[in-house]
């Protein structure tokens, strides 16, 4: 799973964002932190997406809930906005 890939990357800041309140979730070097980010995304989050992966996280949305974001893919590409930049 996507989740696992990225998240396999350890001590970034978003585990702090994703891990939550616990005083272990401070600290870098606590692996309850990352197991704790982990499992609030898997429990909590429908899709967890990279800017710097836009086009793969869009392609996701659209798979994982096609009822809010059927079309972003093509969408994003023919925008007027993304061709102007």
């Amino acid at each position: 799973m996507c989740i696992r890939a990225v998240l396999s990357v350890q001590h970034t800041c978003p585990q702090r964002y994703f891990c939550g309140y616990n005083s272990y979730c401070r600290l870098f070097s606590d692996e309850r932190a990352v197991l704790q980010a982990k499992q609030n995304i898997q429990d909590h989050f429908a899709v967890v997406g990279l800017l710097d992966e836009l086009e793969a996280t869009l392609v996701i949305m659209e798979r994982k809930m096609p009822k809010f974001f059927a079309g972003i893919f093509n969408e994003f590409h023919s925008s007027e906005v993304h061709s102007s930049t």
